[in-house]
């Protein structure tokens, strides 16, 4: 039985390290597409400030257009987390278990 319980804790060590470079990795990807949605935003803004007013109004009615760009790097923030707390195995768990950490 305690041979079995060995296998379950140390698979479910296995998960969480899975989980927690799944999480670091979404984390980096939802930090990547922030920094790409700024540069875009404040490039789009910079052509708008350059160009004519007569030429910008033509391409971009802008009282029936908005730039509306949802940042989704909050809400995969807080999915990783959710992530790393529902794969973690706490220490005293591992030690009853006679796992070395």
């Amino acid at each position: 039985m305690w041979e079995i319980l060995g296998l379950h804790f140390r698979l479910q060590e296995v998960f969480e390290i899975i989980a927690n470079e799944m999480a670091r990795v979404l984390d980096i990807l939802a930090r990547q597409q922030t920094e790409m949605q700024d540069h875009l935003s404040k490039s789009i803004g910079l052509r708008l400030l350059t160009s004519s007013e007569k030429v910008v109004h033509g391409l971009f009615n802008l009282s029936n257009h908005c730039l509306d760009i949802d940042d989704a790097g909050e809400a995969t923030g807080e999915m990783t987390d959710e992530m790393r707390t529902a794969a973690h195995v706490p220490h005293r768990l591992r030690m009853w278990a006679g796992l070395r950490v």
